[in-house]
């Protein structure tokens, strides 16, 4: 049985078990399975695979985000038309290889949809300016959360993302694999497809490609003086977004500065 297959199988049982409190997982996987024209004896792994999510999925509490504001939000996502590519096929990732359970990338939207309409619409021509912070635990899902905002950032129109980590390399390395994984989808050391970037289907494959993000740094190189000197892209001319991921360090910060005048 294919990935796809056990999704719809995994969606279809987490609905109907929603609506009837008394049918058991086994029966849901059993039914959904017949229905799919599926043989049960012959599924045995899947069907375990099936009760894990499942019982993952009713056993999961995900709070929703706690927001304080200093001035009134005024929404504006319903105003642009996006397909939202990047944060769909991102949560789909998180689905099928981070095997999160429904509930929590529920929330996880809806959290970053909020934290969007407070950034502001880039599509306008006024000038606005916004700060905010972001607060959560230790290995609460930060990474993911805040991965999942710039997916859906780049899907409203927000063309240049800079991401600051920690002043160390090592950090901002494992974050910069982070965001390939979960944003490019592309590693341009190992000139390889990634995370989101992975496809064995021609058709996906070429709209990936034609997506990708541009990217100023790798999991090696820092965003430097050699980096903005060479550099053709310009964010107000690209056709898709740009992203960086820097140090927090006053060189580099400078470079950033210098390339952006």
């Amino acid at each position: 049985m294919g990935d796809q297959t056990i999704s719809r199988i995994y969606e279809a049982c987490i609905a109907a078990m929603s609506s009837n409190n008394n049918l058991s997982s086994s029966e849901a996987i059993t039914g959904m399975m017949m229905m799919h024209g599926l043989k049960v004896e012959e599924q045995q792994d899947a069907i375990e695979l099936l009760k894990y999510k499942i019982e993952t999925y009713f056993n999961t509490e995900q709070q929703q985000a706690h927001i304080l504001d200093d001035q009134e939000a005024i929404p504006w996502l319903q105003t642009v038309s996006s397909n939202e590519y990047y944060s769909d096929r991102y949560y789909e990732h998180l689905r099928t290889e981070g095997q999160l359970p429904s509930k929590v990338i529920s929330v996880m939207k809806s959290t970053n949809r909020e934290t969007l309409e407070r950034l502001g619409n880039p599509n306008i021509d006024t000038p606005f300016k916004r700060q905010g912070l972001v607060v959560g635990n230790v290995q609460s899902g930060k990474t993911a959360n805040y991965l999942s905002l710039i997916n859906l950032a780049a899907d409203y129109g927000y063309k240049l993302i800079i991401l600051i980590t920690g002043i160390h390399n090592n950090l901002r390395s494992q974050t910069q694999k982070r965001v390939n994984d979960g944003f490019i989808g592309y590693d341009s050391e190992k000139q390889e497809y990634v995370g989101v970037g992975k496809s064995n289907d021609p058709d996906t494959i070429a709209l990936i490609k034609a997506k990708q993000p541009h990217c100023f740094t790798t999991v090696t190189d820092d965003f430097s003086g050699r980096t903005r000197a060479s550099t053709a892209v310009r964010p107000e001319n690209a056709k898709n977004p740009v992203i960086m991921v820097v140090k927090k360090n006053y060189h580099t910060l400078d470079n950033i500065i210098e390339w952006l005048r």
